[in-house]
């Protein structure tokens, strides 16, 4: 028998594969990324897994299947009475009285009355169906804010890490320094204690992780450990800051998003409700029909009966139904200014949110700009000057942590700037995220 030998193509292929699963050490794929600059995967997960967005529709769909029922009428009654029977015989032939009788009636509400519990029943699906979106673009937001603490963590650890390894060079340095006499004891011990704070905020940092990463799986319906890859850098989604547009997403959320028509079906059943209140004051009827068998005596053939039948219900007692009356006038006023309310807070809302991008977007600018590098600049120019014996080293300690806090003040930005985002695109609806004028141009 031949030996058969493996393709080294073959092999090559296995290790490569091999590598990166043991990289991706059992991460989620990061895959295309939304407007926002999240993984869609993420906002999948939480539309389809999500239990509270499911038990939301639930709710939805059970309220839509009462709306049939709402306009529908009672059900008929059928009524079956053998009627005058002598006691002591029992017998159908010895009276002209004794007969067996099929009675049907059937309810039937004051024209006008049906139709309003239908559109009342009916605006309040809608409102269950405006919620159920409005729990979407929530969710979505809450997780597109979680991605973002966790890359600021993440991020954050990176920073340090690098300070670390900065420090590492400046121990040597001063103990060399020490050693030869040039240094004092006192800034050994501080870079130590630098080192020491600097691994203890590392330990935080690692916990906040795991807090962000099991948050944003809660929301995803995943085990709290399941990985997510971030970037490095945060891409940071700039705004065309023109009143036009802003007037356009303001007239947007006060009117057209999920939470708005939420508002406004409440609006529309209780005007329902009102209508269906001045309709009590009418009476309701029921129409019946009669068929009555009878036997023949000695006095009377037997011929049989029909008939038929109409009842009223009389509303005499009128401080009930002006109580339901005022009842439903208050839940209408209610229900309006609940909407006032709404569009007012939003108002200030979308006016804070154009602020706080504005006010991002010009510090990125800054920071990246300038900041950074004359914060690199300063650290560097003192690390040169205090090699030359011509700076301390506690400055050069307190000019390397300048320049972290200054990055992790420019990482901060970024996430404040997409999570303000997050939060209008939450306001509007997260259909809005494909239809919303940004410039996606990544800054």
């Amino acid at each position: 028998m031949k030996n058969q030998t493996v393709p080294k193509k073959m092999i090559v292929f296995c290790l490569v594969g091999l590598l990166c699963f043991a990289v991706t050490g059992g991460r989620s794929w990061a895959g295309d990324v939304d407007a926002l600059g999240v993984p869609e995967i993420i906002s999948q997960d939480i539309r389809q897994r999500n239990p509270h967005i499911r038990s939301v529709f639930e709710d939805w769909q059970a309220l839509q299947h009462q709306v049939v029922p709402a306009r529908a009428l009672d059900d008929p009654q059928l009524s079956i009475a053998l009627s005058n029977y002598p006691v002591d015989s029992l017998r159908g032939d010895e009276s002209a009285m004794t007969g067996n009788e099929i009675r049907l009636f059937q309810p039937i509400p004051y024209p006008g009355k049906r139709d309003q519990r239908g559109k009342a029943a009916e605006e309040n699906a809608n409102s269950a169906e405006a919620r159920y979106q409005d729990q979407i673009a929530r969710s979505v937001a809450q997780g597109r804010k979680a991605y973002y603490a966790l890359w600021y963590v993440e991020r954050s650890r990176q920073r340090i890490e690098d300070e670390l390894v900065e420090l590492d060079y400046l121990m040597a340095l001063a103990e060399s320094r020490y050693r030869s006499g040039l240094e004092s004891q006192a800034g050994v011990v501080d870079a130590q204690l630098t080192v020491s704070r600097l691994r203890e905020q590392l330990i935080q940092l690692e916990q906040q992780q795991r807090e962000q990463l099991a948050l944003l799986n809660q929301l995803r319906s995943r085990p709290p450990e399941y990985g997510v890859t971030v970037p490095e850098t945060l891409p940071l989604t700039p705004l065309e800051d023109t009143t036009d547009w802003w007037q356009h997403v303001g007239q947007q959320v006060r009117s057209a998003s999920p939470r708005a028509r939420q508002y406004q079906a409440q609006i529309r059943r209780a005007e329902h409700q009102k209508t269906l209140a001045d309709l009590d004051r009418y009476p309701d009827f029921t129409v019946g029909v009669s068929y009555r068998q009878r036997q023949a005596t000695a006095m009377d053939d037997g011929t049989d009966f029909v008939g038929a039948e109409l009842r009223f219900n009389l509303p005499v007692f009128q401080d009930k139904q002006r109580e339901q009356i005022a009842a439903a006038q208050s839940q209408q006023r209610g229900s309006v200014d609940r909407w006032q309310e709404y569009q007012q807070r939003m108002d200030q809302k979308i006016f804070a949110l154009r602020s706080q991008l504005r006010s991002t977007q010009q510090r990125e600018v800054l920071y990246r700009s300038g900041i950074l590098a004359q914060s690199q600049l300063h650290y560097r120019s003192r690390l040169s000057a205090y090699e030359n014996d011509l700076e301390s080293f506690t400055d050069v300690l307190k000019s390397l942590e300048s320049w972290r806090q200054r990055l992790q003040d420019y990482d901060a930005v970024r996430r404040d700037h997409q999570v303000a985002l997050a939060t209008l695109v939450e306001l509007s609806g997260d259909d809005m995220v494909s239809t919303l004028p940004l410039i996606k141009k990544e800054m």
